[in-house]
């Protein structure tokens, strides 16, 4: 029996990700759970880890975790527990109406469990699947045919799933609390914010940074972001003499607040999904200088010179140009940063989220409801 107090949850969804731990992936999950959570969906979300959680779902969401990281053992043991774990909800919980999963890995555990799950499932691909390993290209491949819907983030990515009818594109959504209203001071800081790996090109941030420093030598660079290539990129920043004007500040949780008066934002990536860390600097205000990377996730928020500065791949001296207008022509600045801004609108998580919410909806529940 239901309380007068207690509001009667239309219908159970269930998210399955790898962890609740930094990546961009991770974050949306968590952004969806909430939302539909609050929509009155009953919410399950299902993680491989607990290590290191950074996101926070809403009190009242159902969290399954599939490998306890104090029990975490050689990695044949950990996949065989992680799979299992997740056999038996599935076959626990043959109620539930919807699946969403993101990552090759998680999409195809999850299709694989496709006989014993009655609901639909959705996936959605964060990435440039152009750039997959082989691997990682079969399990997505594998996956996205078994699956009812397909969730991607931009036009060139659609593209590549053309022969996917069922698919939709929809961007990230800003999240609302990072913005500021009004930058209080610009402060003589480049920033970049993203992992440490190879995908992020940092060395072509540094080398840029290495040339324009020579004629504004009372800038620094900030770098947020933790990964496997941190010491050789700190090598190159020594190589370059530049140990006392580049900082590697790690991963942090406040990252927006402390990159706000920024004077601009870098990102060098050779392939992008839509990056989180670009959007939240374009919706601050922080003027932005960035690769036309494969995904096409950078050209369809920026419109060239009007609201940021794109580059080509690996184009130093682009990049330096762009930075070196930025810095230089303050009426230049303001107009790109007050552009960027409009963003928000465009991007506003309500919006959003409700597409996500309307594209589920119409997979998972219409039929059900129609019937009623």
């Amino acid at each position: 029996m239901i309380k007068n107090n207690q509001v009667a949850r239309r219908n159970r969804i269930t998210f399955f990700i790898s962890s609740l731990s930094g990546g961009g992936s991770e974050r949306v999950t968590c952004n969806l759970a909430n939302y539909f959570y609050n929509k009155n969906f009953d919410v399950d979300v299902v993680t491989l880890s607990n290590k290191n959680d950074t996101y926070e779902l809403t009190k009242g969401i159902n969290r399954i975790n599939l490998l306890d990281e104090k029990k975490r053992a050689n990695r044949i043991k950990n996949i065989m527990i992680e799979w299992i774990g997740l056999k038996k909800y599935v076959k626990n919980n043959t109620s539930v109406p919807c699946y969403v999963t993101m990552l090759p890995l998680n999409a195809f555990l999850l299709t694989r469990l496709r006989r014993y799950i009655k609901g639909k499932i959705i996936i959605s691909d964060r990435n440039d699947p152009t750039t997959y390993n082989m691997i990682n290209r079969f399990l997505m491949k594998f996956a996205v045919k078994r699956c009812d819907g397909l969730v991607i983030q931009t036009k060139d990515i659609s593209n590549y799933y053309r022969n996917i009818r069922n698919r939709i594109v929809i961007p990230n959504a800003i999240n609302t609390d990072i913005i500021v209203s009004k930058r209080v001071k610009v402060e003589n800081r480049i920033v970049a914010v993203g992992r440490l790996r190879k995908q992020k090109n940092y060395p072509m941030i540094i080398e840029s940074f290495y040339k324009f420093q020579k004629k504004h030598p009372d800038y620094s660079l900030e770098i947020y972001g933790q990964g496997c290539e941190e010491e050789s990129l700190k090598k190159l920043v020594a190589e370059y003499n530049l140990t006392d004007k580049v900082s590697f500040m790690g991963y942090v949780k406040d990252v927006p607040e402390r990159i706000s008066n920024a004077a601009c934002f870098l990102m060098a990536s050779n392939y992008e999904g839509m990056s989180n860390s670009l959007i939240e600097a374009m919706c601050i205000g922080i003027p932005c200088v960035v690769t036309d990377c494969d995904g096409g996730g950078a050209r369809e928020l920026i419109n060239n010179m009007e609201n940021g500065i794109l580059v080509k791949k690996n184009a130093v001296d682009e990049m330096v140009q762009g930075l070196s207008l930025i810095i230089e022509d303050a009426k230049f600045s303001n107009k790109i940063s007050n552009n960027a801004i409009k963003l928000r609108k465009k991007l506003n998580p309500e919006k959003i989220y409700n597409e996500w919410l309307d594209f589920v909806e119409k997979n998972a529940y219409q039929t059900k409801e129609k019937s009623k």
